[in-house]
């Protein structure tokens, strides 16, 4: 009887120790599994996710499909052109900080909007988004052709003390001579009347001059005539088909970008879409803060 009692105890035993290692294997697999769910997408425990009426703070950087960056929030892309090529349109800033914006409210564009819901604090997403879903189609009446040679009327009329001020920084005086803004030619102040508030300034440019337009492209002064019109500036813009999609500047009236030469024709194209406009979007998009409202 002893020795049979003696190996109920031993079975007894075993079989204890048999649970208590199932358990431990059990806690540690469901512990295993749990870190990997949550760190999978390169971020650890999130506990909410982002929502529909939430208010976030995200970092981010939009691309074009080609790579090159339009716009960031994050200083260290904004600077480092080696590793992030920039668009034409992109332009610095005095500071960057994350974007502030409530889910649902129509802050930014749809696609960002879509993209951060179900992202959780820490977490970084590509969002690839088409243009119906960011800036939508370009504009056709933005889209202006122009003579490769023009005239320009010698004289303009466009300007008053106020505006001639802001643009030159100095009281317009009968005789001064000036830098006109968008030609680069010598540009006199013909006339001022103070009472009308009028100033009549006379473009004098001289042929075979090639000058800057607007930091664009060069072009040529070939005409000169002061009997037609109260006299007319014909000018040749020096473009080719190889500079079309390859220029994005700004004139009198807004950015543009050079979208098309034809030189058979002789005509110019000027795209005033933002850049950003009708094209494919990619963003990579980190939520920084989930705010509580």
């Amino acid at each position: 009887m002893a020795k049979g009692n003696n190996s109920e105890g031993f079975f007894d035993m075993k079989l204890i120790v048999t649970i208590v290692v199932v358990i431990i294997l059990c806690i540690a697999g469901v512990a295993a599994y749990n870190h990997f769910s949550t760190t999978q997408d390169g971020f650890a425990g999130p506990d909410r996710f982002v929502e529909s009426g939430d208010k976030v703070l995200v970092n981010y950087t939009g691309m074009f499909e080609d790579g090159t960056v339009f716009d960031t929030s994050r200083v260290e892309v904004a600077e480092d052109n080696a590793l992030y090529p920039k668009a034409f349109s992109f332009t610095g800033r005095a500071s960057y900080t994350t974007l502030s914006f409530t889910v649902g409210n129509n802050e930014v564009v749809e696609g960002f909007e879509n993209g951060v819901i179900g992202m959780a604090v820490g977490q970084t997403k590509t969002v690839t988004i088409p243009s119906d879903k960011a800036y939508g189609d370009s504009d056709p009446e933005l889209i202006k052709t122009f003579d490769i040679i023009d005239t320009i009327p010698m004289y303009s009329t466009e300007f008053n003390t106020s505006t001639f001020k802001s643009t030159y920084y100095v009281e317009p005086t009968v005789g001064m001579t000036v830098t006109d803004a968008v030609w680069g030619w010598d540009t006199s102040v013909y006339f001022v009347d103070e009472n009308a508030d009028e100033v009549i300034l006379k473009f004098e440019p001289t042929i075979g001059q090639v000058l800057d337009y607007v930091g664009a492209w060069d072009y040529e002064v070939i005409g000169l005539d002061s009997s037609t019109n109260g006299g007319e500036i014909t000018i040749k813009h020096l473009v080719t088909e190889a500079d079309a999609n390859n220029i994005y500047s700004h004139n009198n009236v807004a950015p543009f970008m050079l979208s098309g030469v034809d030189t058979t024709a002789g005509t110019y194209t000027l795209d005033y879409n933002a850049e950003v406009v009708g094209k494919t979007l990619v963003f990579q998009i980190t939520v920084e803060e989930i705010i509580d409202q």
